[in-house]
């Protein structure tokens, strides 16, 4: 298992591929999760203040379906962490 990041040029580029690979998203949009069929996994939709798209990490991912590829980017250096103020 292992994480993958995903980046997307917008919010309803995610959902849409995320939800066409089999992902639920959570009432809010914010999490997804997927335990059945090609896709596995849980993890977090967000957008990063004064950059550009909207990403996904997915957590203990086993298989990420083929279709979620092209979206994979490489693991950031400095993770981005959000915190409640």
């Amino acid at each position: 298992m292992s994480t993958q990041y995903l980046k997307f040029a917008d919010q309803s580029t995610a959902i849409a591929a995320l939800t066409e690979a089999g992902y639920e998203l959570s009432e809010y949009k914010d999490h997804c999760h997927a335990s059945e069929g090609e896709s596995s996994g849980e993890g977090t939709v967000f957008a990063i203040p004064d950059v550009d798209g909207h990403f996904v990490n997915v957590y203990e991912c086993v298989n990420l379906p083929a279709s979620l590829q092209q979206y994979v980017v490489p693991a950031p250096a400095t993770p981005y962490n959000k915190r409640a103020e």
